[in-house]
């Protein structure tokens, strides 16, 4: 079996604990890691946080990036219109106002028209200072991580190694082993509502 194969039944264990999870569950869970997020000394030093908006089963962050709003820049990525697209940036006030259904998936996402956040031409230090904050269905305590099969991140997260990498997600998330491919790009730390997880150097 090749390994794009044997993530299939990862894929769904992961789906299952998820639904498996109450929405008083969820909602308890979500609160606790945000409180975890926010007094973590990464997240408090970063000078940008570029985030996802999460669906309906991932951890409920949005209040958190709410919060920070005027303190730091905070971006929400934007799914490309092709499969093999890049993630897009655009900063983001804190208002609904500039979210959007997205077309494909049963998430939001923030409107084209927000400001776009431009990397190209920033210098290695810029990039060192941002925090992307990555979802996935799992993600093991080495850092390894399985999405959706999609590999939106795993394209944007080789195109920019020197920003600091943070998977956030449920403890239930959190698995020994995980089947991967060479593309699959690893996390800098993992962050679930029992504890923050600094995973080994990447190359």
């Amino acid at each position: 079996m090749d390994q794009a194969s044997a993530k299939k039944p990862y894929r769904k264990m992961l789906e299952d604990r998820l639904n498996g999870m109450s929405d008083q569950e969820r909602a308890s869970s979500s609160r606790v890691l945000c409180e975890k997020i926010l007094g973590w000394p990464i997240f408090a030093g970063c000078q940008t946080v570029i985030s996802f908006y999460p669906m309906k089963l991932e951890p409920a962050i949005l209040p958190l990036l709410q919060g920070c709003i005027g303190a730091k820049t905070v971006a929400l990525v934007r799914t490309p219109e092709t499969g093999g697209g890049m993630l897009d940036l655009h900063v983001w006030s804190g208002s609904t106002d500039e979210l959007e259904k997205h077309p494909r998936m049963p998430l939001y996402q923030i409107r084209p028209d927000c400001p776009r956040l431009p990397l190209d031409g920033l210098d290695s230090q810029d990039l060192a200072s941002m925090l992307v904050l990555v979802p996935g269905l799992g993600f093991t305590r080495r850092g390894q991580r399985i999405g959706h099969g999609k590999g939106w991140y795993d394209r944007f997260l080789a195109r920019w190694p020197r920003m600091i990498r943070a998977a956030i997600a449920f403890e239930s998330q959190l698995v020994e082993e995980l089947p991967t491919e060479s593309w699959d790009e690893t996390m800098d730390y993992v962050i679930s509502e029992r504890s923050v997880i600094a995973c080994p150097a990447r190359k």
